[in-house]
């Protein structure tokens, strides 16, 4: 810990952002690619998003370039390969129900694992529910989606931003 930022903050010299940044500086310098678990390879495309589902933190959604979208099992139970994050289900890039052009952005509920959303460059945003991996609402848009949000607080309704 570096002193001279505790002793600044004591002093009220320093800003609180200035600790702050200096503890989410040494994190990022020392943050490397994992060694105990391996993504199975799915795409032929490249990965556009990633999110990790908040609610049991185990299932990793992902979407790519052509379209598709891929959710892995980061806590690999089986005893064959335990360090893979196998492959779970998916959806092709290109023809319904996937999205016709590159997933932009993907993100799961904040509060089930049950549904997620996606949004791409195909001018839509799609409700999906993950266990039928079916197309539960979509919203078309005249303009391509490259990011939505969803309120981590919200509970009643479904607040959804996007540009």
């Amino acid at each position: 810990m570096n002193v001279h930022y505790l002793r600044g903050r004591q002093l009220g010299a320093d800003p609180a952002w200035m600790m702050t940044r200096w503890f989410e500086e040494r994190r990022t310098v020392k943050m490397d690619v994992s060694r105990e678990k391996n993504v199975i390879h799915y795409y032929d495309s490249g990965v556009r998003a990633l999110d990790i589902d908040p609610v049991e933190g185990r299932y990793l959604l992902s979407g790519a370039a052509d379209g598709g979208l891929a959710i892995f099992d980061v806590r690999n139970t089986s005893r064959k390969d335990p360090w893979m994050a196998p492959v779970v289900c998916t959806v092709e890039g290109k023809k319904a129900p996937g999205h016709l052009y590159s997933v932009s952005s993907v993100q799961w509920y904040p509060h089930d694992s049950g549904m997620f959303f996606t949004s791409s460059t195909d001018k839509t945003l799609k409700v999906w529910d993950a266990n039928t991996l079916r197309v539960s609402e979509q919203f078309n848009f005249s303009q391509s989606v490259f990011t939505h949000q969803l309120s981590p607080m919200a509970t009643s309704h479904c607040l959804i931003a996007g540009n």
